[in-house]
């Protein structure tokens, strides 16, 4: 996990047989910086696979996508959406529910209830292990409840607190925006759709797309715990910090 937050977004998924980026929200530069950090090498990247075209997990597409030569993987929707943002590069579109094989790894994009044009969350599967990665959604659907019961690695948003939302600074229509079922998940959701989704296979959940301006790491982790079992390693992301992790 190379950043998650609502400033910028990005995924290294490595299969072994090479990776790829699940969105680059983040400047080319920083997301090279950042997976120098793991120890990883960008020219091993074969793809970027979109969730959807929102800035902050787009903005580095382009320029990432160039200095590379990979193609972008992502649905319809998201891809013609994005189009200004990643113009000139190889687009692959693809629908939901329908597995495509990237650096060697099972990808499959699943509907998620968001605001944008077709969000999608991303379930990877490689040698056997399973991750699924959904940080941009109002609600938690029962067919992503479904998914995850069968995985190994868990991302799931954990945006907001409601309280430091409703009595912070964002304007009326934003809030309502952020609270609505295509909006994001605030801690609250986020644990009882952990309460739903962690299943007998999962070792790693990672909270993810905190709000820097509405949360706080502890409140998100602490309303989490409430529900994760202890033996699973729960994790809460940063937009500073790298979390590398296995399956």
């Amino acid at each position: 996990m190379l950043a998650s937050s609502s400033s910028g977004n990005s995924t290294l998924v490595d299969t072994g047989g090479g990776s790829f980026l699940v969105d680059a929200g983040l400047s080319a530069r920083e997301v090279v910086r950042r997976i120098a950090e793991v120890r990883a090498d960008p020219r091993d990247i074969v793809a970027i696979v979109l969730t959807h075209e929102h800035t902050d997990h787009v903005s580095g597409v382009r320029a990432l996508g160039r200095r590379l030569g990979i193609p972008v993987f992502g649905t319809r929707g998201t891809l013609a959406a994005a189009s200004p943002l990643i113009e000139g590069l190889e687009a692959r579109p693809v629908g939901y529910d329908e597995p495509f094989e990237v650096a060697g790894a099972s990808v499959t994009l699943l509907r998620v209830p968001h605001d944008a044009v077709e969000p999608a969350a991303v379930l990877v599967e490689s040698g056997g292990s399973r991750l699924l990665s959904a940080t941009d959604l109002g609600t938690v659907p029962w067919w992503l409840v479904e998914a995850a019961k069968e995985v190994e690695a868990l991302v799931l948003e954990s945006n907001h607190d409601l309280r430091m939302l409703r009595e912070g600074p964002y304007p009326p229509p934003l809030k309502q925006r952020i609270l609505g079922d295509t909006g994001h998940l605030s801690n609250d959701q986020c644990a009882a759709g952990l309460r739903r989704m962690v299943g007998a296979h999962t070792r790693t959940v990672l909270l993810g797309h905190l709000s820097q301006q509405n949360n706080r790491p502890d409140i998100a982790r602490a309303a989490a715990q409430a529900v994760v079992p202890g033996h699973v390693d729960l994790r809460v992301t940063s937009p500073s910090r790298v979390e590398a992790f296995s399956t």
